[in-house]
């Protein structure tokens, strides 16, 4: 890989542009297969939330709580701050235009949850004269991640466009979404050890949370299959998804975890196109 191709990889990785991507990928997969109308002041949200979310994390992350020797997506960051930053304001002028033409619509109770749990999961508290974070707390980063995932691109949606709301596929978007977060509990499994952080990785091991994913990611297809979502895409998903678990090892590069595993995210949108191609 030449040095420009490399420079541009870790700009879409570390910018969080990929996540964002694959996160309005599954905002974007409610959309078509309801066949509803496509929302856009409200993916413009949730595109902008999630890199504004992202990008404040790794922020914080960088500046404030990870200790040196430091991955290199916190090294990526603090050389380049000044990038972050202005993805930053990027992501808040998204943010600012969405809410300007979302705030008079149900839109602002409803969201009221995810927001308030991505808020108390990336801003430092002070709690006793100690700097605290909800993702602090034992094993609840995976849960908390997944339950406003899937309020922000599947039940929040429903909502807005009057659409009923299948509880048996909304679990199956918060299984398959915490699958597919538990991965990145094993990347950061010494990092999160040195920082005392208790995660399903620093206290099953590496070996024992990819078992857990595979576990994981079967649940989903047989819950595809015995709630008859009728969408194939739902089935093969976590089926496809599994190749890449497989393939973790505690020495996989962080562009692997990344662009194979997040990636992994876009299947039900990019599976749902091409069976109803």
């Amino acid at each position: 890989m030449s040095a420009s191709s490399k420079s541009l990889v870790n700009f879409i990785l570390h910018s969080n542009l990929f996540v964002m991507a694959v996160v309005t990928s599954l905002l974007l997969y409610t959309y078509v297969s309801a066949g509803i109308p496509i929302y856009w002041h409200y993916l413009f949200f949730v595109a902008g939330g999630t890199l504004g979310m992202y990008s404040f994390h790794r922020l914080v992350g960088a500046l404030l709580f990870v200790q040196p020797p430091k991955p290199p997506r916190f090294l990526w960051v603090e050389k380049h701050s000044w990038s972050v930053v202005l993805i930053l304001g990027i992501a808040c002028a998204m943010l600012v235009y969405s809410l300007s033409q979302l705030i008079f619509t149900a839109f602002l109770w409803y969201s009221l949850p995810a927001l308030a749990l991505s808020v108390a999961y990336i801003v430092p508290l002070r709690m006793a004269g100690k700097k605290f974070r909800l993702r602090d707390i034992p094993f609840v980063k995976v849960f908390v991640i997944g339950a406003t995932v899937t309020w922000l691109v599947y039940i929040l949606p429903l909502h807005l466009a009057q659409f009923s709301v299948d509880q048996y596929k909304a679990i199956w978007v918060f299984v398959f979404v915490i699958a597919l977060t538990l991965p990145f509990d094993m990347r950061d499994k010494e990092v999160d050890a040195k920082a005392g952080l208790k995660t399903f990785a620093t206290v099953l091991g590496f070996r024992f949370t990819q078992t857990l994913v595979v576990v994981l990611l079967l649940a989903c297809s047989a819950w595809s299959c015995f709630h008859d979502f009728g969408f194939q895409e739902l089935f093969m998903a976590p089926l496809l998804s599994m190749p890449f678990i497989f393939m973790l090892h505690p020495k996989s590069s962080e562009l692997y975890f990344s662009f194979a595993i997040e990636g992994c995210l876009a299947l039900p949108l990019l599976l749902h196109l091409y069976f109803n191609a």
